[in-house]
């Protein structure tokens, strides 16, 4: 007898033994008739997933619990002293801008980060323009892992579609795309005519804390990678502050981006 047939059939011989008993423990219990079928048919497919070609079959997990070390970056981020009047960054220290497109929000802001805020020397500190206009001050272990991330996902292959978008798996239509955009060189002061000549741009449409599972793979890449997954759900963050809006700062911030939206 060959080997591979031997060690089948022998497989098949114990997982018998083990349904059997089990089948027993649940008619001795109070489960019900239902459940015992249900762990039957689990058990019979479980056992022919293996027993083919002597292999486990293979499944990939794409659900999970979103996590990130970026995680709550605004909460520990400092206030801005200043009056925000007096934040008035150059446009060549913008260095990253997170943009929202849905059918209910064309033009949405989501983030934009600042290594000056016209005051303070370029690189000093970093400041973060929330969903809502607030200013926060950014902790510079944040402003690490920022830099970590941003970097990573500017590694990644592009999808040869519309705005360099990864979309995940979803079941309704017209899910919001989330726009990642970083600046290319410094920035000049007055706004190229094509946005796309000065910043690269990495989108996520149907973003979800829970799935990971793309539509259509990327490259051979099944699921959204993990670098683009933290980014994202963390700067959308930023649209979960509290409060009234600024709509002075946000102006002011919409100018600087220029031709993005």
């Amino acid at each position: 007898m060959p080997q591979s047939i031997f060690r089948r059939n022998a497989f098949l011989l114990i997982a018998t033994g083990i349904l059997t008993f089990t089948a027993f423990s649940y008619l001795s219990s109070s489960h019900s008739l239902n459940s015992f079928s249900t762990l039957t048919k689990a058990w019979i497919s479980e056992a022919r997933c293996i027993t083919h070609r002597g292999e486990r079959c293979g499944t990939m997990t794409t659900t999970a619990s979103w996590t990130s070390p970026l995680s709550g970056f605004l909460d520990r981020a400092d206030p801005y002293r200043r009056t925000t009047t007096e934040f008035k960054p150059p446009r060549s220290a913008l260095q990253l801008a997170v943009l929202r497109n849905a059918p209910a929000e064309p033009e949405g802001f989501t983030l934009a980060v600042f290594s000056s805020d016209g005051h303070t020397p370029d690189g000093e500190k970093r400041y973060a323009v929330d969903n809502h206009g607030i200013v926060h001050v950014l902790q510079e272990e944040d402003v690490n892992a920022f830099q970590s991330l941003v970097g990573t996902v500017l590694e990644l292959p592009a999808t040869d579609a519309f705005r360099n978008t990864w979309v995940l798996r979803y079941q309704r239509t017209s899910q919001p795309i989330e726009r990642i955009l970083v600046p290319k060189a410094t920035l000049p002061a007055a706004p190229a005519a094509n946005y796309e000549e000065e910043f690269a741009e990495t989108s996520v449409q149907a973003f979800n804390y829970e799935e990971r599972q793309l539509r259509k793979p990327v490259h051979g890449v099944e699921v959204l990678p993990q670098s683009l997954w933290e980014l994202t759900g963390s700067v959308l963050e930023a649209r979960k502050v509290e409060g009234s809006e600024d709509p002075e700062v946000l102006s002011y911030v919409r100018g600087l981006l220029g031709n993005v939206f």
